[in-house]
């Protein structure tokens, strides 16, 4: 039930049958267990599939679900496979950051990992990354990022919530929470 879950990590839609997947924890667990699985947007209802470890983030690239792990487990990109929550490890990014996001910018075609001192492109084809250095960093950690339009993404930074230009860098503060805001998706519009 969801009385049973101590946090989200990581929300993702599913290009194809539109369902919300979802990186949560249970109150019973630490980090090292969480768990992917299918939440239903309507009821709060999740249908687990499986442990993936620590992970910080998951973001789909087509129908390829995608997660990143914190520097405090072993900082990886890692496939996942989305009916029984495997991984397999892709590429250990260049960047040492423990929190950082994934983002599937599919108005330029690019997946990104943006953490507090890095904006990095992935190609998950070829498993190489590409690290900006123009990018100044933000002045906090990265914990969650998805796309509002061709250039605007939405960035949490624990509680507060930005508005990021991924051409410019510009970072303008939109409000803040009461709580910590890790997982960020829009569903089916």
């Amino acid at each position: 039930p969801l009385d049973d879950v101590s946090g989200c990590y990581g929300l993702a839609l599913h290009p194809i049958t539109k369902e919300m997947y979802i990186l949560y924890q249970l109150n019973m667990d630490d980090a090292p267990n969480r768990r992917l699985g299918i939440l239903d947007t309507l009821t709060g209802d999740i249908s687990n599939i499986g442990f993936v470890g620590n992970m910080t983030d998951i973001a789909f690239q087509n129908t390829n679900l995608y997660g990143i792990s914190g520097s405090y487990s072993g900082h990886g990109i890692y496939s996942i496979d989305i009916t029984d929550g495997t991984t397999s490890l892709l590429l250990s990014p260049s960047t040492d950051n423990e929190a950082g996001a994934l983002t599937n910018n599919i108005y330029a075609g690019k997946f990104v990992y943006v953490d507090e001192d890095h904006y990095t492109t992935i190609n998950t084809e070829d498993n190489t990354e590409d690290v900006d250095l123009a990018f100044p960093g933000f002045d906090n950690e990265c914990n969650a990022i998805t796309m509002k339009n061709d250039s605007i993404a939405l960035v949490s930074n624990y509680n507060d919530l930005y508005e990021f230009n991924m051409n410019t860098y510009v970072l303008t503060f939109v409000g803040d929470y009461m709580d910590n805001v890790h997982a960020m998706a829009f569903g089916e519009f």
